[in-house]
């Protein structure tokens, strides 16, 4: 038993002493230099809101063994204020020296540097207020298209902060929404613009649906008659009425009569007997032809003068 108890004692002085010169070793490494960076967070007593700017992060300049720079370098820090411990009753601002605040470095890591060297907070009364989401839009929906319908979720949000500063406080804008990128109907997330950084929102973003929908319309009307200008008689023809394949600007061009639709056969003074004849229409306004059915017709005509 004897035996094994000093040979535990041995083992744990080799620990210890490799530990030792481990740690030297690291230390004694080669040295940089680097720049940490920690982002500012504050924990305030109830009903309390920041009035001055917070600072949101602090940069330290630091040197020491290349394996902590490294670490300190790459890796997100933060800290957080605790502003109960400096804002007794009744106070309402406070200086704060950035090497008191209980940020720490490994052993032989050395402060170059800091910015900001001192944090000032003032605070106040906060206050939670609704407010609306002003949406701003660029581009235009296209000319042949509608806006049918659209929404935006939520339309009100809660923000807080400093009385003072939310009192002024009577909308929020949205970050532009192109409305040339619309078509049919569909969702998009919306974030807000920049906004004063001593204000808290209530969400993140918000969603825009809408639905749009074309205004133009194609349709195939039958059974069109011609009519005939000419100083002749027309004995026969193909066809004495044609389909329109036309398209509508929007609903109110499909209301029509046939005596609103003009498709014409113009018949030269020196026609021959036989020939063939290209349509052409005139139609309602906000109505347009996209294809004649027929394009042309074949006519006889009864000339009278020839013997």
């Amino acid at each position: 038993m004897e035996t094994n108890y000093s040979r535990n004692i041995y083992l744990g002085f080799f620990s210890l002493l490799f530990g030792i010169f481990l740690w030297l070793y690291v230390l004694s490494s080669a040295q940089t230099k680097g720049k940490s960076v920690f982002q500012i967070s504050y924990s305030l007593p109830p009903n309390l809101a920041i009035v001055s700017k917070p600072v949101r992060e602090v940069k330290f300049k630091i040197k020491g063994p290349r394996v902590f720079i490294r670490n300190l370098t790459m890796n997100k820090n933060s800290h957080v204020i605790n502003l109960n411990n400096y804002l007794s009753k009744g106070k309402n601002q406070v200086k704060l020296e950035v090497s008191e605040l209980g940020i720490k470095f490994p052993f032989g890591v050395e402060i170059e540097d800091v910015e900001p060297s001192q944090i000032e907070i003032k605070v106040e009364t906060s206050q939670v207020k609704q407010i609306p989401i002003n949406l701003l839009t660029v581009g235009k929906i296209p000319l042949d298209h509608k806006l049918i319908f659209s929404e935006l979720k939520p339309k009100m949000i809660s923000i807080s902060g400093p009385l003072s500063v939310v009192r002024e406080i009577d909308k929020i804008d949205s970050t532009p929404i192109n409305l040339n990128d619309l078509k049919g109907s569909g969702e998009i997330k919306g974030n807000f613009a920049t906004f004063d950084t001593r204000i808290e929102l209530s969400e993140d973003n918000f969603i825009y649906s809408y639905f749009i929908k074309p205004t133009r319309s194609n349709m195939i009307l039958k059974d069109v008659p011609i009519r005939f200008l000419t100083p002749h008689i027309v004995k026969k023809a193909d066809t004495r009425t044609v389909s329109l394949m036309v398209l509508a600007d929007n609903e109110e061009s499909l209301k029509y009569s046939k005596e609103d639709l003009e498709v014409i056969a113009q018949i030269p003074i020196d026609a021959k007997k036989k020939m063939k004849i290209p349509l052409k229409t005139k139609l309602p306004k906000g109505m347009h032809i996209l294809e004649i059915i027929p394009k042309e017709i074949e006519v006889h005509l009864d000339l009278g003068d020839e013997k």
